[in-house]
């Protein structure tokens, strides 16, 4: 086993920290400097490794104690095309139990895989739950160039896997994702930056699965554009959602693929705000009280 660090703008003390693995035989650290897109960090993360599979584990992700070890023996046991693990999203160690736990694995062939479609979608953008063979994943960024710009090149590999081999999905041991800043927090900050990664780069990734795939292009587009609330965020934020549909039309996205954004772009923003705000205030409450019920 090999572990490769790059780090890519830390304001902590991660180097003085890391400095001292430094001479341990398959340990490297690297600090970017300037600091570099998320896609072009893991482009250059896969092309530092060399191991036959490629695990990209985020910084501020968690697994269970024992799941390494396991990993490492079902790798070398099975040589799975591709491994996935469930996840479970957490904005405290409190919610989450890490003790070490049996494991389970089922064999899913693509058939399997698109009739759960939301949810392996789900999984292959999250991507520490993924385990890649790393020249598939490498082939990936390489052979579409626009891809190192692509914020979901992780997911075109894993559906690409799937489609070529089916994978090996772990049960009883999750991927924990913390989300202390909430949903994608990497990409917050910026409504620019959010546009192109959650409408756009989605969009470019179904789109490049049609020249394989027609069918599982469809219900990938059906997914990223059929969610009404996060266009009515993006158009409270600012954004020009006829510009973004425009857009879309000239990458060559369907007309019936474009309905949940017409319906937002006519829609009044203070609408929009006040059916955000209605649709918050419940979600706090549901809750409030399912806390309320587990700690009682």
């Amino acid at each position: 086993m090999e572990i490769v660090v790059i780090d890519n703008g830390s304001s902590d003390h991660t180097f003085e920290l890391l400095k001292a693995y430094e001479g341990v035989r398959n340990f490297s650290y690297e600090k970017n400097d300037p600091t570099i897109d998320v896609s072009k960090n893991i482009f250059k993360l896969i092309a530092r490794c060399r191991g036959v599979y490629f695990w990209c584990y985020g910084d501020d992700d968690l697994v269970p104690r024992g799941t390494i070890r396991d990993i490492v023996l079902l790798l070398d046991e099975t040589s799975p095309n591709h491994l996935v693990m469930d996840r479970q999203d957490f904005h405290t160690t409190d919610e989450i139990d890490l003790r070490d736990t049996p494991t389970e694995t089922v064999d899913y062939r693509i058939n399997d895989i698109q009739a759960r479609f939301d949810r392996f979608d789900s999984l292959f953008s999250f991507i520490t739950s993924n385990i890649y063979l790393r020249q598939n994943i490498l082939r990936s960024f390489q052979e579409r160039g626009a891809f190192l710009d692509n914020n979901y090149t992780n997911k075109y590999a894993a559906w690409m896997a799937a489609r070529a081999g089916g994978v090996v999905f772990i049960e009883g041991r999750i991927a924990y994702k913390r989300c202390s800043i909430g949903q994608g927090s990497h990409f917050n900050e910026n409504l620019d930056l959010r546009v192109k990664t959650f409408i756009f780069d989605q969009v470019k990734v179904a789109k490049a699965i049609e020249k394989t795939d027609r069918e599982l292009a469809s219900l990938a587009l059906e997914k990223y554009l059929s969610v009404y609330r996060s266009f009515a965020k993006y158009k409270v934020a600012g954004a020009d959602i006829r510009a973004i549909i425009k857009e879309l039309k000239a990458l060559g996205v369907p007309d019936r693929f474009l309905r949940s954004l017409r319906l937002i772009s006519y829609a009044p923003v203070l609408l929009l705000r006040g059916a955000i705000a209605y649709k918050a205030f419940w979600r706090g409450l549901k809750a409030k009280a399912s806390h309320s019920i587990s700690h009682d």
